[in-house]
């Protein structure tokens, strides 16, 4: 192996790691119910308390009570910023996705499958490996009904 291509992946196993601690499952959550354009955020006539629009504030507010623009607009809601840090964490996990796959394929077509002395499944680690590389083409590619998209 060459040793600028191991601290090319020894980096991106860093900034991917930095990418899931950046990860929050509420902001998620938040991002999935915030208005993309051309759709609007409707807060108008709820109830103080409430918690079925998750994007709504739950108190009466100056502004509160409002029928609030799409992200990028000039009235859009607080939760639009939070969609932005998702969308590029998402594109973030979809580009280390793609780059551990290559380099788990590179590692196949160098080393072999089985049969060669140094070959990739010889080694506990690549088993690791590669079982980390197929949970996340699953996360990446799959849909919550268990179908790849």
């Amino acid at each position: 192996y060459h040793r600028y291509f191991d601290h090319f992946i020894l980096a991106c196993i860093l900034v991917s790691s930095i990418t899931l601690i950046l990860e929050n499952p509420d902001d998620a959550i938040k991002a999935h119910h915030c208005p993309r354009a051309p759709e609007r955020l409707d807060c108008t006539g709820l109830q103080a308390g409430q918690t079925e629009k998750i994007n709504c504030p739950m108190y009466v507010t100056d502004d509160g009570w409002k029928l609030w623009g799409p992200c990028g607009s000039s009235d859009s809601p607080s939760c639009c910023g939070t969609q932005a840090k998702m969308d590029a964490l998402k594109g973030l996990d979809i580009a280390f996705t793609i780059i551990f796959l290559m380099e788990m394929m590179l590692k196949l077509f160098a080393d072999g499958v089985v049969f060669h002395p140094r070959a990739y499944f010889r080694s506990t680690w690549n088993w690791l490996d590669c079982a980390i590389v197929v949970i996340s083409l699953i996360n990446v590619f799959g849909d919550s009904s268990g179908s790849l998209k």
